[in-house]
């Protein structure tokens, strides 16, 4: 029954990524500590978070896919550019 669990928080996680980010998204695991990130098509988040802060890094990612803010054209500019990177996301994820 433990795994049955687990495969219905899991499903139920990729309900409401898809839901909010308005189309198809998978969720998956990050290494323990490691940062949330997204793909586009999988949204990663930290398993040794609290449930309550996995729901904010999810709802952070999906947001971010749902605004377009992490579109291949504006991505593209900030490959390489760490600093930038952080500056845009604190945006963007405002305002997403």
């Amino acid at each position: 029954m433990p795994n049955d669990a687990v495969t219905e928080r899991a499903l139920s996680a990729e309900m409401l990524a898809s839901a909010l980010a308005g189309r198809a998204v998978a969720v998956a695991a990050t290494g323990p500590g490691e940062a949330p990130w997204t793909d586009g098509v999988t949204v990663y988040l930290d398993p040794a978070a609290t449930p309550a802060r996995r729901m904010t890094q999810l709802a952070v990612q999906t947001a971010l896919i749902a605004a377009g803010s992490l579109a291949p054209d504006a991505v593209a500019a900030l490959v390489r550019k760490p600093r930038l990177a952080r500056r845009y996301l604190a945006v963007e994820g405002r305002r997403a």
